[in-house]
C-alpha cells in the first residue's frame, strides 16, 4: 500500500514538473517573439533616421565659397571646420547653424509631441584626429552642435552616424532623435 502511494506521488510530481516545463517554454517563445518585434521597429526607425541624415547632408545651401558653386551641407561642415567665409560675407559656421536649424524644424515637428511622438533631436559634427603626432589642430574639436527639445535617459532614442574623411582625421556626424517611451 505504501509503495502504491509513493508511485502515485511520484507520478503527480512528474506531471507537475511537465506542466511547469511546458509553461516555461510557452513564456520563452512569447518573449522571443515580442523582442523580435521591437528589434524590427528599431531597425525601421534607424533606417529612417539614417535616410534623414543623408538627405540633410546632400541638401544644397545658399552659401558659395567660389561663385557659382554652392555648397552642400556636407561641404559646408568641412568649410566650417576650415573657418571659411561664404561669398556673401557670412561665416560658414553661422550659415551652417542657420540652415540646419531650418531643415530640422521643417523635418522634425518637435512642437507637436502628441501626434509625432518626437521629443527632440541632437546633431553633432566634430573633428577627430587619426594620429596623435604633430597636428596643428586639436585631436577632438566640435564643429557644430544643434539640439532642440528634450533628449534624456528616460526617452528612447535612435541615432545615425556619418564620417567624412579629412586631412589627418575624420569629421564624425551624429544625428540622435529622441522619442516618447
Amino acid at each position: 500500500m505504501i509503495s502504491i502511494k509513493r508511485k502515485n506521488a511520484q507520478h503527480e510530481i512528474v506531471g507537475f514538473i511537465l506542466i511547469v516545463v511546458i509553461i516555461i517554454m510557452i513564456a520563452f517563445i512569447f518573449l522571443t517573439l515580442s523582442f523580435q518585434k521591437n528589434k524590427s521597429e528599431i531597425g525601421k526607425e534607424s533606417l529612417e533616421v539614417t535616410n534623414l541624415l543623408n538627405s540633410i547632408l546632400q541638401y544644397t545651401t545658399d552659401c558659395a565659397i567660389y561663385v557659382p558653386q554652392y555648397e552642400s551641407v556636407r561641404d559646408l561642415i568641412k568649410s566650417c571646420y576650415n573657418a571659411e567665409i561664404c561669398s556673401d560675407g557670412i561665416s560658414t559656421c553661422n550659415k551652417l547653424k542657420d540652415i540646419l536649424g531650418k531643415l530640422f524644424d521643417a523635418s522634425l515637428p518637435t512642437t507637436d509631441i502628441g501626434r509625432s511622438g518626437i521629443l527632440g533631436y541632437e546633431f553633432n559634427a566634430s573633428y577627430t584626429a587619426k594620429h596623435t603626432g604633430f597636428v596643428l589642430r586639436p585631436n577632438v574639436a566640435d564643429i557644430v552642435y544643434i539640439s532642440n527639445g528634450k533628449c534624456d535617459e528616460k526617452s528612447r532614442s535612435v541615432s545615425a552616424y556619418e564620417s567624412i574623411p579629412l586631412d589627418n582625421g575624420d569629421i564624425k556626424i551624429v544625428l540622435k532623435i529622441c522619442f516618447v517611451m
